[in-house]
């Protein structure tokens, strides 16, 4: 009988050109804020503690961190801001 567990990974192609890895693919992120009034009245504010206590462990720490970064620039510039994904 065959291991229910036993899993196959197709290798990935690490010999793809520098052009297929970069064709079509957009060099700069535009973000805005989605603004909620009901909700940003009973909100939190992702650099609070309640974040840290109990959303760490849902969205893991990279994600809060890119969260909490978010609400920085947001403070800074509120209509939004665009960034270059190669940095």
């Amino acid at each position: 009988m065959e291991n229910p567990l036993d899993v196959s990974v197709r290798p990935i192609p690490t010999d793809l050109p520098t052009e297929a890895l970069d064709s079509g693919h957009p060099k700069t992120l535009r973000v805005l804020a989605w603004t909620a009034p009901g909700v940003d009245a009973i909100g939190v504010d992702p650099r609070s503690q309640y974040v840290e206590t109990f959303w760490v462990p849902v969205l893991g720490p990279s994600a809060t961190w890119v969260l909490r970064r978010l609400a920085d620039w947001f403070d800074v510039e509120p209509d939004g801001f665009t960034f270059e994904l190669d940095e």
